[in-house]
């Protein structure tokens, strides 16, 4: 009846780096450019090592300088992708997280791509997801469009990517939904509005925006809409401890049985209600537990199972 991954213990800390890029020196030379970027992120970066993620998100395109001489780019970014790439596969080996970062990238065809490169706790890279949907000023200068979703395996969950313009597409975000992810990473220089919220709810998944821009803020949403840590004016980053062992149920039939839930499991249990929206987040705080197995045990449907049936007996229903 549930169709869910069985999860068990997979709390995750994850870190937006947010903030802009540099600003182009016009005075240095290429080595210099590369090596200004490298320690811009380095720096960055280590704000938020203390709280010792396992996943850290750069913004869209980090690796690009603010206004760099159009004559000068096809020069400096193999100089400043190779030093980005190094710094940040080192950075993951030496703490043993995960990295995700936006970058502008050839893929295997010699395609240039808006690409977001996901690093493994080793170093090396696990997955690559290219925007699927690129603004016109994008294609005028060269870019391709991905066509697919895609999913990193991580160790905490199943993780999915968007960047920026790709918000805006909901064929996209169904594309995902059918793929179940755990969270949904989006690097940007576009915050989205109420579409955070939005695709976290409708991907039933945990949400990271990491913004490139200054004064928008990096935010980390429940899988129900909720706002759970936002990064600041003063601070850029923005560091939360997320539970993937959770699901996403309606109330309609469930009032007894989550009370029940409770009741039997006490503080193994949260249920986070956001008010307005008729359906709350289970979250299993036991990591011995299940919540795929709890739910199951109590007779709670998911959200998702709930509407299926509602459409299959409305359907059925129909003249």
């Amino acid at each position: 009846m549930n169709q869910i991954p069985d999860k068990r213990g997979t709390e995750a800390t994850i870190s937006a780096v947010g903030g802009r890029s540099p600003s182009f020196p016009s005075s240095a030379n290429l080595d210099d450019l590369a090596e200004i970027m490298v320690k811009h992120w380095e720096h960055a970066i280590s704000a938020v090592l203390p709280d010792k993620p396992d996943l850290i998100v750069l913004p869209e395109m980090c690796d690009r300088y603010e206004q760099t001489p159009p004559e000068i780019l096809p020069r400096l970014r193999p100089r400043v992708s190779a030093g980005m790439t190094q710094m940040l596969s080192k950075t993951a080996r030496e703490h043993g997280c995960y990295i995700a970062y936006a970058t502008t990238a050839t893929d295997e065809n010699g395609l240039w791509r808006n690409a977001v490169v996901m690093l493994d706790r080793s170093g090396r890279t696990l997955a690559s997801y290219y925007k699927n949907f690129l603004v016109s000023t994008e294609i005028e200068r060269g870019l391709t469009p991905g066509a697919t979703p895609c999913l990193a395996e991580c160790d905490f969950g199943r993780v999915g990517f968007v960047v920026c313009f790709d918000l805006n597409f909901t064929e996209l975000l169904e594309a995902y939904r059918q793929l179940k992810p755990d969270l949904i990473v989006f690097p940007s220089h576009y915050h989205g509005g109420v579409m955070q919220p939005y695709w976290a709810y409708q991907t039933r998944a945990h949400f990271l925006g990491c913004m490139g821009m200054a004064g928008i803020p990096s935010e980390v949403y429940s899988p129900v809409g909720q706002l759970l840590a936002s990064s600041t004016n003063y601070f850029s980053h923005v560091t939360a401890k997320v539970n993937l062992n959770c699901a996403v149920v309606h109330l309609d039939f469930h009032w007894e049985k989550l009370r029940a839930l409770k009741i039997r499991h006490g503080r193994d249990v949260l249920i986070s209600d956001p008010g307005q929206l008729g359906a709350v987040l289970v979250t299993c705080q036991n990591p011995a537990l299940s919540i795929t197995r709890l739910i199951q045990e109590f007779e709670i449907e998911t959200l998702d199972s709930y509407l299926d049936r509602s459409r299959a007996l409305n359907q059925t229903a129909r003249i």
